[in-house]
């Protein structure tokens, strides 16, 4: 009797174990796509307040946060044909970048460096709609 309540034991463990770590990836991933959606509604008001020249130091600003690795705003062709190619760190320079200018939305996690990395790539409807009415190819 004793072996299989501690079997249970050791099964509801592994179990509950699973549980909370879906649970916070799921919470970080919706962390991270406050952020992304932030860091996007300033991109907007940035541009109808005329201040482009300075989101640089709004991506700074971001990346400050000591959980934040990286984050990028990308230019999609047609984006690049009107306001010229931007900061080289605008341009997609690998395949995570290409996949969410067509409009996937991507979360990874990945192993880098021995910790834990979650990767959350937010394409912008309203940004890649204006891009095809451009003629942009999606």
């Amino acid at each position: 009797m004793a072996l299989i309540f501690l079997i249970i034991m050791a099964i509801a463990t592994v179990y509950s174990a699973y549980q909370q770590k879906a649970q916070l990836l799921r919470s970080a991933e919706i962390q991270m796509t406050d952020v992304l959606n932030g860091y996007l509604d300033s991109m907007n008001a940035m541009m109808f307040t005329g201040t482009m020249a300075n989101r640089e130091m709004l991506r700074e600003k971001i990346l400050s946060r000591e959980e934040i690795l990286d984050v990028r705003m990308l230019r999609g062709e047609a984006v690049s044909k009107v306001y010229g190619p931007g900061f080289d760190i605008e341009k997609p320079t690998d395949d995570l970048a290409r996949r969410a200018l067509v409009g996937e939305r991507i979360v990874e996690l990945n192993k880098v460096d021995g910790a834990r990395v979650l990767t959350v790539i937010q394409p912008s409807l309203p940004a890649m709609e204006s891009e095809a009415k451009a003629g942009s190819p999606r």
